[in-house]
């Protein structure tokens, strides 16, 4: 499923929308974003509770992290009889990771967006007393498969499709994003 034209920056709404259909949901990105997806403004907003911005603008739109993914997921298999739950799997090594695809589920993680562009920090606000750090290059996307004789992983992005990249290099990009993941079982 591609994120665009209608969510420019709903990399993560987009990316959930992917596992819930693999999962054998009837979802749509754009009613997922508006229904389920709890949204905030920018600089009042922690991308730990809420979407920073509205993933439909691709000005002054942020984001979230793995907790707001979580709760969508979680209100949306509510609200549509499923039996699927979804788990932040945050810190999770890249071995369990796997060891989860390896068990039939896609987990949604935030690596890069260019994985040859070594994250920065490019903005920071204050919420609540908090210092939110946002790193540039940040994108979420399925991790879908493996091989270790190749040595790489499958990622699927909303932003550009299936491929693959250097487990290593994945590996490493995961990491310095924060380790976020979610997986729906």
């Amino acid at each position: 499923i591609s994120q665009y034209p209608d969510l420019p920056s709903g990399d993560e709404i987009t990316s959930l929308a992917m596992v819930l259909k693999h999962l054998g949901y009837e979802v749509d990105k754009n009613e997922l974003c508006d229904l389920y997806l709890d949204k905030g403004p920018v600089g009042f907003t922690s991308f730990y509770e809420a979407n920073v911005g509205n993933p439909r603008s691709s000005y002054n739109s942020y984001g979230c992290l793995a907790p707001v993914i979580v709760k969508a997921s979680n209100r949306f298999t509510n609200v549509n009889g499923g039996e699927h739950n979804a788990y932040d799997l945050t810190s999770y090594t890249v071995d369990a990771l796997l060891y989860e695809v390896a068990s039939g589920n896609p987990v949604i993680v935030w690596a890069c967006e260019d994985f040859d562009i070594t994250p920065s920090i490019s903005r920071i606000w204050i919420v609540d007393g908090q210092e939110l750090y946002l790193k540039s290059n940040i994108a979420c996307m399925v991790l879908c498969g493996y091989d270790f004789e190749n040595n790489t992983v499958t990622l699927s992005s909303p932003a550009g499709g299936e491929f693959q990249i250097a487990m290593d290099l994945f590996e490493h990009r995961y990491l310095e994003m924060g380790a976020y993941s979610v997986v729906i079982k």
